[in-house]
């Protein structure tokens, strides 16, 4: 018998959707750490993208 073609859906969160999910709830808890961290998140990307780096997957 040959294996099922169709793609089967995870019921389960990925890592990265857990991750967002997880900051967003620090960030209700504590909203003016979360600021202060978006400020300087942003400083860097902005640096970052100044510089013209530019990330790649492999």
């Amino acid at each position: 018998m040959a294996p099922s073609t169709t793609a089967k859906i995870p019921d389960k969160l990925t890592d990265s959707e857990r991750k967002k999910i997880k900051n967003e709830n620090k960030a209700k808890a504590n909203p003016k750490l979360a600021a202060e961290k978006k400020a300087k998140n942003d400083a860097c990307r902005e640096r970052r993208a100044a510089s013209g780096s530019t990330k790649a997957f492999a």
